[in-house]
């Protein structure tokens, strides 16, 4: 039974995943699977042939982060707890937690246009968080923005739990948390539902400008040409 149901999980992992290129041939990491199976599976007693199947087929490089493919079918633990940056920016620092990060990037454009270069960041993990990527974000940012479609009390609880036991809100970081609100959201489409909670590109700029204290429509901060 126990088997069973973890062929029913690989097939269900299987299902949700984008439809991959056809033929052996486009795939390069066949072989790697392959062996995987043979020596890490089947060569420490795992006999199911069911199990073994699912295994075969399992594209487990497209289930990590880009940089670990290399190192996805190797017998080692594949390193967990760490973030990344897709851009870098000096004056704010938009900390995406979840499926929220191409309204960072666009916010990220937005602000450039402000004369507000920001980096956006991807935590890609809220436990363990990446400690180093905070450090980072926090001292060398005005302000920080985490993003989450979670609620009050999520990631964005923990980034600040996180920030406050290492000292660094004692200098002016101004932090703010945006996720989905305490309240009942009206059944709309899902653009209008995220635009109502905060979690859209105006959104995430207008929390940027009010943690500067600056008013979005006014002539506070300078427009880029």
């Amino acid at each position: 039974m126990r088997s069973r149901r973890f062929v029913m999980a690989l097939w269900a992992v299987l299902f949700c995943l984008p439809a991959l290129p056809g033929g052996a041939q486009e795939d390069p990491y066949r072989e790697k699977r392959q062996a995987m199976v043979r020596d890490q599976i089947a060569g420490e007693g795992i006999s199911d042939p069911r199990v073994l199947a699912a295994m075969r087929e399992v594209p487990r490089h497209l289930l990590v982060p880009v940089e670990y493919r290399p190192r996805a079918y190797d017998p080692r633990p594949l390193p967990i707890g760490k973030g990344r940056i897709l851009r870098e920016g000096s004056a704010v620092a938009l900390l995406s937690f979840g499926a929220r990060l191409p309204e960072c990037l666009a916010a990220a454009e937005q602000l450039a246009g402000f004369g507000l270069p920001a980096t956006v960041a991807d935590a890609r993990f809220a436990k363990p968080l990446d400690m180093d990527l905070l450090r980072r974000l926090a001292r060398s940012h005005e302000v920080l923005v985490t993003v989450e479609e979670g609620s009050s009390g999520g990631f964005g609880a923990m980034v600040l739990q996180a920030l406050a036991r290492e000292g660094l809100l004692d200098r002016g970081l101004k932090v703010r948390t945006l996720h989905l609100p305490d309240r009942f959201i009206e059944q709309n489409k899902p653009q209008a539902m995220y635009a109502e909670a905060g979690l859209d590109t105006a959104g995430i700029v207008a929390a940027v400008f009010a943690a500067l204290g600056k008013d979005i429509g006014g002539a506070e901060v300078v427009r880029l040409a």
